[in-house]
């Protein structure tokens, strides 16, 4: 290989995963977003040490993501969920992914020349590391989607490299089983590696141990994981749109590297011919992958290059399949749908597939060709790179929207606690954000771990004397953080220098409409010196249904007051349904 051709292909091979740690720096969410959001639940319940494992195999939309949640809240657990770091770990699972392919490219290629791999691992790069997918890259939400893809390329490549040893199927097994209870498309590689187990044995059409040893694992991951999915009882789209949405899962990856489609970082591209182009490269694509698919059969070829191919045929078409059961119809898009950014990920495996059956060709061809071949290779590499790298550098201002739509997010978790006009920037349902930002600051995590001092009514919370029924604590109240204190209930904050509290009380409004409804609180302040604690304010508070359930206060405390504030609730009458807090609490001139 001339040096200038070296270079030319080592450009192929380092510049887009150069690109993606660029533009990942560049653009990458580091604030919680949208249905990212409902990890926070699982990090309170991590924090009180009452996360059961249940909590981490429920589904997520249609995924059970066990491992990708294990592994996030584990990180969380070490950085305070710093999503900075997370973006570590999608680098790695999506660099690990080529790492792994270019190994297997080596030894598909290992009777071609060293040139054809290096060819074949620069086509490679530029499909792994395409900014097609950059919904993966700039939302690490979607690590999800990249450890999957990571585990599904691993169990192709155990799968690939000698299926005679039950050592290998047994690693192949366990790992598709990690797959799949990462993203449901492991279920597809379940089935993909049972068929290239099944189909490349001595002999294909008689039932082994081996092929009980697949339909096992698949028949047990399926039971334990597709019951208590959502939205499986919804309609199957039209024929129509499913082949579309079929084929243009398959090719949007190749047609994306031709011509970047994505205008901003949400769009879905749905304009004049994308869906149709889209389609018909998949169209193409699989009916070339077919034909080789049946030389491969006819051939009775037993490679290691002829095993991926089939792995990766199989899975990139039973992932369209799969998946346009439950989009091809879904919204306005319909079988638009396919175009989706986080789709190409796996639609890229058709891609795969063809690289396979490239390193399966034969050296020189068999009939006679009107052209040189080597020609004719390079001006196909100078083509795909030209069009690559336009599509690269066409992708960049997805990555700069992603950048200022993450300014915007810290301006977002920058605002009040209270409900604000920026809460639907975080999440669809804007209602519920006071209380994501509530916990978030209660537990000191995410944008919130490194706020320098904690609120007074924080510090309140965290010395507790007496808690009757031990349900007490801070929690999201209506209109922001609370401290639930239902009665007999202490709670301790030491002060220095301090002249006057300002606080708010009350009683839940739902605790006069249950029954018994509340028969009232008694709510005192005490202070506590060396020698006895004296009371400084009490009050009895009897709400009634449809009046208001709460107070505000300011009360005067002994001049520079120093020393312990003790807060107490007491029942009025029987304790039943006493749903008592404090809120708002600011102490005045405290050092």
């Amino acid at each position: 290989m001339r040096f200038w051709v070296r270079w030319f292909v080592w450009v192929a091979i380092l510049g887009p995963p150069s690109f993606l740690l660029v533009a990942i720096q560049h653009g990458a969410l580091t604030h919680p977003f949208s249905d990212y959001c409902q990890l926070i639940p699982l990090l309170e319940k991590l924090q009180h040490g009452t996360l059961a494992l249940s909590d981490l195999f429920a589904p997520l939309n249609q995924n059970r993501p066990a491992t990708w949640r294990a592994l996030v809240l584990a990180n969380a657990w070490l950085t305070g969920w710093d999503i900075r770091s997370e973006y570590l770990y999608l680098v790695a699972a999506l660099v690990g992914a080529f790492l792994v392919q270019a190994r297997l490219l080596a030894r598909s290629c290992a009777a071609c020349s060293r040139e054809r791999w290096l060819v074949l691992v620069g086509l490679l790069s530029i499909v792994s590391f395409s900014p097609a997918a950059h919904n993966n890259h700039w939302w690490s939400m979607l690590l999800q989607f990249d450890m999957g893809h990571l585990f599904i390329v691993l169990a192709f490549a155990l799968a690939s490299w000698d299926g005679r040893r039950w050592r290998h199927q047994l690693l192949t097994a366990s790992v598709c089983w990690l797959a799949t209870f990462t993203v449901t498309n492991g279920l597809v590689a379940f089935v993909a590696c049972a068929m290239v187990a099944q189909l490349f044995s001595p002999e294909p059409r008689r039932v082994t141990r081996l092929t009980l040893f697949w339909i096992a694992n698949i028949v047990g991951a399926a039971a334990v994981y597709v019951p208590g999915l959502p939205d499986l009882d919804r309609g199957l789209p039209s024929l129509g749109q499913w082949i579309v949405f079929t084929l243009a899962y398959l090719g949007s990856p190749a047609a994306a590297i031709v011509w970047f489609p994505f205008q901003s970082q949400f769009d879905l591209p749905d304009r004049g011919m994308v869906t149709a182009t889209n389609a018909v490269a998949g169209a193409i694509l699989a009916t070339l992958l077919v034909t080789r698919a049946r030389d491969v059969i006819r051939s009775r070829e037993r490679s290691t290059a002829a095993r991926a191919f089939a792995a990766f045929a199989l899975f990139a078409v039973g992932s369209a399949m799969l998946t346009g059961l439950g989009r091809a119809d879904l919204g306005e898009a319909g079988a638009a749908n396919a175009n989706a950014s986080r789709f190409i990920l796996f639609g890229s495996s058709a891609l795969y597939a063809a690289l396979y059956a490239a390193a399966m060709a034969p050296s020189r061809p068999r009939l006679p060709l009107p052209w040189n071949p080597r020609v004719a290779t390079a001006v196909a590499g100078l083509m795909v790179m030209t069009c690559a790298t336009i599509s690269y550098a066409r992708s960049w201002t997805v990555y700069a929207e992603a950048r200022v739509f993450d300014r915007l997010l810290a301006a977002a978790y920058a605002a009040d606690a209270h409900e604000s006009t920026f809460d639907a920037v975080i999440y669809p349902e804007p209602e519920l954000v006071p209380g994501f930002k509530a916990t978030l600051k209660r537990l000191r995590v995410g944008p919130y771990r490194d706020v320098p001092r904690l609120d007074a009514l924080e510090r309140l919370a965290r010395i507790k004397l007496v808690d009757q029924f031990a349900v007490n604590g801070l929690r999201a109240g209506t209109d922001g953080l609370i401290l639930f204190a239902h009665p007999h209930s202490r709670f301790a904050i030491q002060t220095t220098g301090a002249s006057a509290i300002h606080f708010r009380y009350g009683v839940l409004p739902n605790a006069t409409t249950v029954s018994p409804p509340t028969d009232g609180v008694e709510f005192r302040v005490l202070t506590t010196d060396l020698e006895a604690e004296r009371l400084l304010w009490s009050t009895i508070w009897r709400p009634k249904f449809q009046a208001p359930h709460d107070q505000q206060l300011t009360v005067a405390l002994p001049r520079d007051f120093s020393g312990t504030l003790i807060f107490e609730t007491l029942a009025a009458g029987t304790s039943q349904n006493d749903w008592a807090y404090w809120a708002d609490l600011v102490i005045t001139g405290d050092n």
